[in-house]
């Protein structure tokens, strides 16, 4: 009888549940800079990767486009999160340092699909933004009337966090910023500017709760205990 009691308690504490709480990690520190384009009419051979801005512009034909990534996002390190993490939202900050104030501004983000390094990038060697990114704009900000700055826009990038966290082989080359507007022009604060206004990356994910062996082994021992005792004062 006692076996039995022992076995009906074990199975009911290895069928306690798992939890799952809510956690959020923020990037710091990202590579970014901007690359200068002309249909590869002229060469753009200057790097500005250490910049303390990040420069947009769409000039019809002279267009300047931004860069920006954020390495090592994935890993078993304490500031990385496990590939198989179930991540629930995916913010990208960037704060205006000066936006064009004589027309409708439209900011497009888009996902990279070729790798850069913020020291060598140009716009010569990386090309146009367009024919290296996976296709639409993955995000857009809007803004009619241009408010105060600096202003922080927030770009939603969940498409691309669940994209590089797959199992087909996407790597994570950043995001490029375009200043889809025609004549206008667009300066972020760089991650060399310092100050309050760095771009930072902000994750929200779901990390799930396991009871420890040594805990399930003390719970299963007192229920096991606690049973057998109500069981005797029945008995006697």
């Amino acid at each position: 009888m006692n076996r039995i009691i022992v076995l009906f308690v074990w199975i009911s504490v290895l069928l306690i549940p798992t939890f799952s709480y809510a956690l959020l990690i923020t990037f710091t520190g990202p590579e970014d800079s901007h690359i200068e384009w002309t249909g590869g009419i002229l060469q753009h051979t200057v790097n500005y990767g250490s910049s303390i801005e990040i420069k947009t512009a769409n000039n019809g034909i002279f267009d300047t486009y931004g860069l920006i990534k954020f390495d090592d996002i994935f890993g078993a390190g304490s500031s990385q999160l496990s590939i198989d993490v179930n991540i629930t939202s995916a913010e990208l900050h960037l704060w205006l340092k000066r936006e064009s104030d004589a027309f409708t501004n439209t900011i497009n983000l888009y996902q990279l699909t070729k790798d850069w390094d913020e020291l060598t990038v140009t716009g010569t060697d990386y090309g146009g933004l367009h024919a290296n990114t996976t296709g639409s704009a993955i995000d857009v900000y809007n803004s009619s009337t241009p408010g105060g700055v600096p202003q922080e826009l927030i770009f939603d990038v969940m498409p691309s966090l669940l994209d590089w966290q797959s199992v087909d082989g996407v790597t994570n080359f950043g995001w490029g910023i375009e200043s889809q507007t025609l004549h206008a022009v667009n300066y972020f604060y760089s991650n060399d500017s310092g100050g309050s206004y760095t771009p930072y990356l902000v994750l929200n994910y779901e990390a799930t709760s396991v009871p420890e062996p040594a805990t399930i082994l003390l719970i299963g021992t007192g229920l096991a205990r606690l049973v057998g005792l109500r069981i005797r004062k029945k008995n006697k």
